[in-house]
C-alpha cells in the first residue's frame, strides 16, 4: 500500500515584484550600422521571396546564432509587434552540424510583423549613424539617456531601439 502524503495549511503565491531591466549588450560588445545593414538587407530578401511565395499565409524565418543561446537572450526587438513578442512565433529549433553547435530558432510571423521588423531596423540604423557615428557600444547603450535622442524624428520607440 502507498503512504500518502497530506500537506495542511493554507498556500498563498505572491506576485512577482521584479521588473525586467532595460535592454542591454553585453560588456565590450558593440553593434554597427553595416551589421545593422546585412540584417535589413536579409529582411528585405525574405520580405519579397514571401511577398512572392503564396503556399502559407505568412512568412518563416530562420535565426542563427553564434552560439547556444538561452532563452533570455533571443531576438526581443525584432519579429515582434505590440504585445506578440518573437518567443511567441517560434516553430522550430535546431543545432548547426559541426564542431561548434549553434542554435537556429525558426519562426512563423505574419507579413505585417515582418514589415514592422525592418522599419524598426531602418530607424536603428538612422540613429546609429546620426548619434553614434555607425557604431554604438555597450556603455553608449547603458547610457543612451545621455544623448538626448529625440526617437519620435526616427519613428521608433526608445525600448524597441535599444532591443
Amino acid at each position: 500500500m502507498n503512504n500518502l502524503l497530506q500537506l495542511k495549511g493554507d498556500f498563498y503565491q505572491r506576485s512577482n515584484t521584479n521588473r525586467p531591466g532595460a535592454p542591454t549588450l553585453p560588456t565590450g560588445v558593440s553593434v554597427t550600422s553595416e551589421k545593422l545593414n546585412e540584417m535589413l538587407e536579409n529582411l528585405l530578401n525574405l520580405q519579397s521571396y514571401w511577398r512572392k511565395e503564396t503556399l502559407i499565409e505568412g512568412c518563416l524565418i530562420s535565426v542563427r546564432y553564434t552560439r547556444v543561446i538561452p532563452k533570455s537572450k533571443r531576438i526581443s526587438g525584432f519579429l515582434t509587434k505590440g504585445s506578440i513578442s518573437a518567443n511567441d512565433s517560434i516553430v522550430g529549433a535546431e543545432f548547426t552540424a559541426g564542431e561548434s553547435r549553434k542554435h537556429i530558432i525558426t519562426h512563423f510571423v505574419q507579413m505585417t510583423i515582418l514589415d514592422e521588423t525592418i522599419k524598426r531596423v531602418n530607424s536603428t540604423i538612422r540613429i546609429v549613424d546620426d548619434v553614434f557615428n555607425g557604431v554604438i557600444s555597450a556603455e553608449q547603450l547603458k547610457n543612451v539617456n545621455m544623448f538626448g535622442i529625440d526617437y519620435r524624428l526616427y519613428a521608433i520607440a526608445k525600448t524597441n531601439f535599444m532591443k
